[in-house]
């Protein structure tokens, strides 16, 4: 949905500005959901606790989603042709396991738009 309100628009010069563009519209759509569980853009320290944007040394979740029942996802964004590496998915998951030690589960889930420009 906002890969798709993106490109409607056009305002992009190249990919990685289509990349940063969907990603802050994705902040919007999840801001205006008003659901405590959806955190976009979510920073952590790498030692692992909640850290203010632009800080050194910190991991930006794209979304991280609290599930019930001691469960975390981390939905990345994918806009180019990079994938989620299993290294990076394990980085990603042992930061959110050390902010929140009570968690048993952490799913990765790598989000791509059906079509890039």
């Amino acid at each position: 949905m906002a890969a798709d309100t993106i490109k409607m628009l056009g305002n992009y010069w190249n990919p990685s500005e289509y990349g940063t563009r969907v990603h802050k519209e994705l902040e919007h759509l999840i801001e205006r959901l008003n659901d405590d569980r959806l955190v976009p853009e979510y920073s952590l320290l790498k030692s692992g606790s909640e850290a203010v944007y632009g800080t050194l040394d910190r991991f930006r979740l794209d979304v991280l989603e609290r599930a019930p029942v001691f469960t975390a996802c981390i939905h990345e964004v994918k806009t180019g042709n990079s994938p989620l590496t299993a290294a990076r998915s394990s980085e990603l998951a042992f930061a959110v396991y050390k902010t929140f030690p009570g968690t048993k589960c952490i799913v990765v889930i790598e989000m791509r738009p059906y079509e890039q420009p």
